[in-house]
């Protein structure tokens, strides 16, 4: 979970998760699903070597005043692990 606490309504929201390798295959996101048409995502599109890190970009929209709390679900190549469930929220404010 990533927390940016407050934040104004003209600025734009942004957080990165990373995440490292540690199997023993090449692990590569296969799929990212949204729950709000508010957020928009940027992620690693090469394949991650083991010991190697990857990133997710997450941007949200700020047009609503208050408390917001949105999910990202990531679907890595390998099918046998579910997918990982990403929570990013805030606070946006007027000023």
């Amino acid at each position: 979970m990533i927390d940016i606490g407050h934040v104004t309504k003209e600025n734009k929201s942004v957080a990165r998760f990373k995440f490292k390798n540690v199997g023993k295959s090449e692990l590569s996101i296969k799929e990212v699903k949204l729950d709000c048409h508010c957020i928009k995502v940027n992620y690693s599109k090469e394949k991650i070597e083991f010991g190697q890190t990857g990133f997710i970009d997450v941007f949200y929209d700020n047009h609503k005043i208050g408390f917001f709390e949105q999910t990202i679900n990531v679907y890595f190549n390998n099918d046998d692990n579910p997918p990982v469930l990403l929570l990013f929220r805030g606070i946006v404010a007027n000023e």
